[in-house]
This record gives structure tokens, sequence and C-alpha cells, in this order.
């Protein structure tokens, strides 16, 4: 579309109908090179975004496992506590491995951006 609007507006401007149709032609398989170029361009973009996509949703789905198995052991260790101060020690330890987990997604999401 922009190079029928580029063509189109070449008969507006007498100083460029002056061009051999030779020049013409090569502008206009100039720019078609480049619409081309710029399209693989943007797929190779697309593939690499998808990549990096894949990468992150492992990632999500790995926490995602370790915070099920850690939940599922707060569970167990709340489960065979035989009196209080043995579910303050559960708790404990689920808050402790909270508080490490805030740090190392903090520390993560500052080397990215």
């Amino acid at each position: 579309m922009l190079i029928l609007g580029i063509i189109a507006g070449v008969q507006h401007y007498p100083e460029i109908t002056g061009f051999k149709e030779n020049k013409m032609k090569q502008l206009v398989a100039g720019l078609v090179a480049l619409t081309f170029l710029n399209t693989a361009s943007l797929l190779a973009d697309d593939k690499s975004k998808e990549g990096k996509f894949e990468e992150h949703k492992a990632h999500a789905l790995k926490r995602v496992e370790e915070r099920m198995a850690k939940m599922t052991e707060h569970k167990n260790c709340i489960a065979a506590a035989t009196n209080h101060e043995g579910m303050k020690a559960c708790h404990e330890r689920m808050k402790e491995w909270m508080k490490s987990q805030m740090k190392e997604h903090k520390g993560h999401d500052e080397h990215e951006g």
C-alpha cells in the first residue's frame, strides 16, 4: 500500500517525474526488499519473545510446584504437632521460608529490569 502511494505521489511532483523508468523500478524494488526484511525481522522477534515466554512459563510452574511442596510439608508439620510450641515451630519455619522466597523473587526482578 505504501509503495502504491509513493508511485501515485510521483505524478504530483514534476521534479521526480524526470527519473528514468529504470530508477523508479529500482526504487520500488528497494522498497519491496525493505518490506520483506522488516517482516522477517518482526517474525524473528516474535520467535524470540515466544522462547522467552516459554522460559518464563517454565520458571513460574517450577515456583508453583515448590510452593505446593512446601505447603504440603507445612500441613504435615502442623498435623504432627502435639502442642502449641510444635505448631509455632512449624509456623516459624514456614515464615522463614517465605522470607527467603520473597528475597529471592525480589532479587530476580532487580536482575531482569
